[in-house]
């Protein structure tokens, strides 16, 4: 790897620092605190390239501008198995083959893809700073989804021949389109950004795991996407969700303040020198009727909520988020599951009524640290499989890669030790504990694997 990439990978590393969110405002029932104003200055971010103004076009409604519509085609539709069959073979397509793919690359390349693949360009990002509601707990994202469609769409347009010739530079850039994409949304702090964010992560994984099964791409141009992968895939899933809990604190710290709004507290509840402040169960049940069925709170939750302090139910709402940040702090956890539990155990499962403003949030967690996992082991055997293309020879160790494309990857969020390699014929493996914390030696279905077919 020349001098000029491996500079460009430790500056990776060394370069990117995530403003700290400040702490969640704890409601004050007299002189209403601004929650909304709150998440605007965690998101304005000083200094900083602004890569969502590109990717507006085709995600946010903003002023002069319609919504995106869905970009997607009908499942199942000629395009969609088309899209289908490239992404799976990843191999060259020609137009002769697949005309109505191409047909409709030419039809999104001009408007929606040129603003995708430019916000790739940025090394920073600020995120969308205006909530589409006043109440954070009801705010709702305009769809994201598009944007997994233009990542698909990128790699697609990559393995277009043109009269007969392949142009694998397409590739490098549909790489780093796709992972620059997660990098902004993933700097969000609502559960819908996460949660694209990880699909597009995945996704993109998949498909350049997949990718490593084609002879087309020679090895030098497998470095190129490894720097990429260096530079832009180099956020801490699990950090990126502890954030994320902020963002949950607030919204359930505004939807209490808001259901006291309005109310007085009585005189019996004054004497005993609780808070001068009181729930009105008219504005619970305005918010209860608003919801799904499946998302309203029970009846026994609302009956608890109805007769709860305020500010000692503030308090809890601040212990649980607090608790799950503490949790997704952690450099690694080997009993995550018994962690969750005795969090719970202390604070939904001893007050009902907190349960009107959060969750379980223990899927959630294992989700972000497998996540975690899986954005190393792609890492490590992003390695691998260069040192294959490259010898001819798998590496017998991890420890034979270490190095700064590597560094911050080589540890088990599971375990706090390092991953393990298993071979397995001409394949190899690199393999988490998992969430149970036991080694069953690569074991598809109890440890996390990270493997593919590569050709050399």
């Amino acid at each position: 790897m020349s001098a000029a990439i491996l500079s460009l990978v430790c500056l990776s590393f060394s370069a990117i620092q995530l403003p700290e969110i400040e702490p969640v405002p704890q409601p004050n029932f007299q002189k209403p605190v601004d929650y909304v104003a709150w998440y605007r200055q965690q998101l304005s971010y000083a200094g900083r390239d602004n890569a969502l103004q590109d990717y507006a076009a085709f995600l946010y409604k903003s002023e002069g501008m319609e919504p995106a519509n869905p970009l997607a085609p009908r499942r199942d539709s000629p395009v969609d198995k088309a899209i289908a069959k490239v992404m799976q073979a990843a191999k060259p397509w020609r137009t002769a083959e697949e005309k109505l793919l191409q047909q409709w690359v030419t039809k999104f390349s001009g408007l929606y893809l040129q603003p995708f693949l430019k916000g790739a360009n940025h090394r920073y990002f600020a995120i969308r700073v205006e909530p589409s509601a006043k109440l954070l707990s009801t705010m709702r994202l305009p769809t994201l989804a598009n944007g997994r469609t233009l990542g698909k769409l990128a790699f697609v347009r990559s393995w277009h021949v043109t009269n007969n010739t392949f142009d694998p530079g397409l590739y490098v850039e549909a790489t780093k389109s796709n992972l620059a994409y997660v990098r902004a949304v993933g700097q969000g702090l609502t559960m819908d950004e996460q949660f694209i964010a990880g699909g597009q992560r995945m996704m993109t994984y998949d498909e350049v795991t997949r990718s490593l099964a084609n002879a087309v791409l020679l090895p030098e141009k497998w470095k190129e996407i490894l720097t990429v992968v260096a530079a832009y895939d180099d956020l801490s899933v699990t950090d990126l969700q502890r954030r994320s809990f902020y963002f949950s604190e607030a919204a359930a710290q505004q939807l209490l303040q808001h259901f006291c709004t309005g109310s007085s507290e009585p005189a019996s509840r004054q004497a005993e020198g609780k808070s001068g402040a009181s729930v009105n169960m008219d504005l619970v049940t305005a918010y209860v009727e608003s919801l799904s069925e499946q998302a309203r709170p029970k009846d026994d939750q609302l009956a608890a909520l109805e007769k709860v302090n305020p500010a000692e139910l503030a308090t809890l709402i601040h212990e649980y988020f607090s608790g799950l940040r503490d949790i997704a702090a952690q450099p690694f956890v080997s009993n995550l599951q018994q962690q969750v539990h005795d969090l719970e155990v202390k604070t939904l499962d001893a007050h009902p009524a907190l349960h009107v403003f959060a969750e379980p949030y223990g899927l959630t967690l294992e989700t972000a640290f497998r996540q975690e996992a899986t954005r190393r082991m792609f890492r490590l055997f992003l390695n691998l499989a260069i040192a294959l293309k490259d010898t001819g020879k798998w590496p017998e160790e991890l420890q034979a890669i270490a190095g700064p494309t590597t560094e911050g990857c080589m540890i088990d969020p599971f375990s706090g030790k390092p991953f393990k390699l298993v071979k397995a014929g001409e394949r190899v493996a690199v393999y988490s504990v998992g969430p149970d914390g036991e080694d069953n030696g690569g074991k598809q279905g109890e440890d996390i694997i990270f493997s593919g077919p590569v050709i050399h």
